[in-house]
């Protein structure tokens, strides 16, 4: 499978991407069906034996034996190709559906509904559809600037639960996630940043520099040269621009 961020080449059991440091939604998803697959096998091995061991003889022991090989090799099997078997499935339920999905996602992309274009995208689980992966920059900076906003007015309302440094903190990581994804490299698919994909993440880039104008006290200037700031001068605007919420 593919880091969603960086399109690197990583394990269904990574955690993180070791590229990028991304994580990987589906690892939590694949422990859970791992864990459901290995229970359902546990029972199904007691449930041969408890049917089985007051039979004696060698050909129930040879077939007991035969039937927890087979269950062995099942588990195993279903376990390798976990990822395989539910990307296969759902795409099957939504390819069907693509140019629906198609024509909703750029409806929302040509209007700049952020929120509603990530939305869409991981309710019907569309980055498993290869049709639909020039969409994976656009959305995963979508949803950070969702999470990047959320962050920024609970700062502002008091609604925090963590302190101001730590909200800051998280602040400057969401928009270092966004300008990475605004910024095509050499492994970065083209059609990502072509067309209405290439409008959106520049509209995304101005509304940011609007809001954090507006709600911090970082001027125009900064804010229009954050995405072209190292990640330590990043850091420090935002910690100096972010001290008006400091109690």
């Amino acid at each position: 499978m593919k880091c969603r961020q960086c399109g690197a080449n990583i394990k269904i059991e990574n955690n993180f991407c070791p590229y990028c440091g991304t994580e990987n939604t589906e690892y939590k998803l694949h422990r859970r069906q791992m864990f459901h697959l290995k229970k359902d096998y546990e029972e199904t091995k007691d449930q041969v034996i408890r049917e089985h061991k007051k039979i004696a003889g060698n050909s129930v022991r040879i077939t007991l034996i035969a039937v927890l090989t087979a269950l062995n090799l099942l588990v195993w099997i279903l376990g390798a190709n976990s990822w395989s078997i539910i990307g296969d499935l759902k795409v099957m339920r939504e390819r069907p559906y693509i140019n629906q999905h198609r024509m909703q996602l750029e409806e929302y992309e040509h209007e700049n509904r952020y929120g509603l274009l990530a939305a869409y995208y991981d309710y019907y689980e569309l980055h498993y559809l290869d049709e639909l992966e020039d969409f994976s920059q656009v959305v995963y900076a979508c949803s950070q600037y969702e999470f990047m906003l959320n962050l920024l007015m609970d700062l502002i309302h008091g609604d925090s639960y963590t302190n101001t440094a730590d909200t800051v903190a998280m602040l400057s990581s969401s928009l270092e996630s966004i300008y990475d994804a605004m910024e095509q490299k050499e492994y970065s698919d083209p059609r990502c940043f072509e067309g209405g994909h290439g409008e959106l993440l520049e509209n995304l880039r101005k509304d940011i520099v609007m809001i954090l104008v507006t709600y911090s006290d970082i001027s125009l200037e900064e804010a229009e040269e954050l995405h072209i700031m190292s990640r330590g001068e990043r850091q420090v605007t935002i910690e100096r621009g972010m001290k008006i919420y400091e109690d």
